[in-house]
């Protein structure tokens, strides 16, 4: 391994925001959840030498990007002790920290791009831990110089209980589709917990109507910008062994509040792209166009429609 030659500077973001649900601590840093992984109190979060996940990744040059989205508990207190303990640790990885006022989690995406220098970019949701060797099985995908995005392994770190068993049976059934959609190049979300991207991709596609990376007005920024860049006719890859652990919610109602919010921003992208529907416009592929597309359209449009009645 040696003599690989590594891309320079993968920039990890992690974005502070209260999550849908709390407390149980997800696997990996010693039972510990990341000092960046919540905006909620919690013992383990507040403590005085929290376990730094994600600066114990195993790639040899990296930074790290954490931006705290206008939270109003101890977690920029938590952060600074954490930046301040870095720095005197000597470790070599580049930590960059910054609070702003709420402006949702695209705001904090962008701004996160504006501050990071890495050649790749990889996101994370602030309720997710990385896997130490994660970075590097990101990085061996983008060795194909047509990869442009890649997909990472989600997997339910607190799965407790029956809810927690739909989800991990949820996240295997996707494990195995996302793997087919990667082969036939149809697959058109790239979750932001587990998202990577060359960075010179975004050079590549249109701006939104604010003129930023990431779409600031649709709630599900990261099917938009992976629909956008299937759009652009790129390639998005899948990593199965980039594991990504997160923590989903712990109770029915809350599951299906997310659950909604999922599907309904998905009707939203897909309306914004609507061209791309049966297209035969190269250089899509016609798996995803003809077929994905439209059966995915036709879930989230029931989706969406139960949510409106409800409202």
């Amino acid at each position: 391994m040696a003599d690989r030659a590594w891309p320079p500077l993968p920039s990890r973001f992690g974005e502070i925001r209260h999550p849908d649900s709390g407390g149980t601590l997800l696997p990996g840093c010693d039972g510990h959840p990341p000092a960046a992984a919540s905006a909620r109190p919690r013992p383990s979060v507040a403590s005085r030498r929290p376990r730094r996940c994600i600066l114990d990744s195993r790639y040899p040059d990296f930074e790290v990007v954490v931006i705290n989205d206008g939270s109003t508990d101890r977690t920029d207190e938590v952060m600074r002790a954490l930046v301040a303990e870095h720095q005197a640790s000597g470790h070599p990885a580049r930590l960059v920290y910054e609070r702003k006022p709420n402006g949702g989690k695209a705001s904090a995406m962008n701004r996160a791009l504006e501050l990071a220098s890495g050649e790749l970019v990889i996101t994370t949701d602030a309720d997710s831990v990385m896997a130490p060797d994660a970075l590097t099985h990101f990085a061996r995908q983008f060795e194909d110089p047509t990869v442009m995005s890649v997909s990472g392994n989600v997997k339910i770190g607190n799965a407790v209980g029956i809810i927690g068993l739909v989800q991990q049976l949820e996240y295997m059934y996707g494990f195995w589709f996302k793997k087919a959609d990667a082969l036939m190049g149809s697959m058109y979300i790239v979750g932001g917990a587990a998202a990577a991207y060359r960075r010179r991709v975004f050079d590549t596609l249109p701006r939104t109507k604010d003129r930023t990376v990431f779409d600031e007005r649709n709630i599900t920024e990261d099917i938009e910008m992976s629909t956008r860049i299937q759009d652009a006719g790129h390639r998005i890859s899948y990593a199965p062994d980039a594991v990504i652990h997160t923590e989903g919610p712990t109770e029915w109602k809350a599951f299906a509040r997310q659950r909604l919010r999922w599907k309904y921003g998905r009707f939203l992208t897909f309306l914004q792209y609507r061209h791309l529907f049966f297209s035969t416009r190269r250089p899509q592929k016609a798996w995803l166009t003809m077929l994905v597309l439209p059966v995915a359209l036709l879930w989230s449009s029931s989706c969406s429609w139960n949510r409106w009645r409800s409202a």
